[in-house]
């Protein structure tokens, strides 16, 4: 079955992700491409796995490298889902990115909501959203460290009133 396959290779793709992690770099890097490649071609010529599945890890494993290191949390929501997604089909797709971004929502880093700035009613605030903005278009502090007065930021540091 797919779920199968696709379990059998996210848990080869991060084995050798671990591997090249202790290596050294140049080692390392080595292993991970000749590894995956040498797997991935004879796991297809075995018949164990679907071409079009090797294809898929690949390019999750790929995209998973360009976003900061999550560890753990990023595998376990992978296999969370992974597995929701296959007993529950698109159902259970919907329903677990649902439970995610709710959990996301209640989640607070210093008492400032974590999603906070995907909810932008204020116009002055949209220009530094979702690309940080240059330090000469930024004119005021964010709203949210300092709610009780408007500080303009000032060279150096300093705050100044508007």
């Amino acid at each position: 079955p797919t779920i199968v396959e696709m379990v059998i290779l996210l848990l080869a793709f991060e084995i050798l992700r671990e591997a090249s992690i202790r290596m050294p770099n140049n080692v390392g890097q080595a292993l991970s491409i000749v590894g995956a490649l040498v797997l991935g071609q004879a796991a297809v010529e075995a018949k164990l796995i679907s071409a079009p599945m090797v294809i898929i890890i690949a390019l999750t494993g790929t995209t998973s490298m360009l976003i900061p290191t999550m560890g753990g949390a990023e595998i376990i929501t992978r296999i969370g889902l992974l597995a929701l997604t296959a007993t529950l089909g698109m159902v259970g797709f919907t329903l677990g990115y649902l439970v995610l971004f709710f959990h996301l929502a209640s989640l607070q880093t210093f008492g400032v909501p974590y999603l906070s700035l995907a909810d932008n009613r204020k116009g002055s605030q949209k220009h530094d959203s979702f690309v940080r903005a240059r330090w000469g278009r930024l004119r005021y502090r964010k709203l949210f460290s300092t709610p009780e007065e408007k500080l303009e930021m000032g060279l150096g540091g300093e705050n100044q009133e508007p």
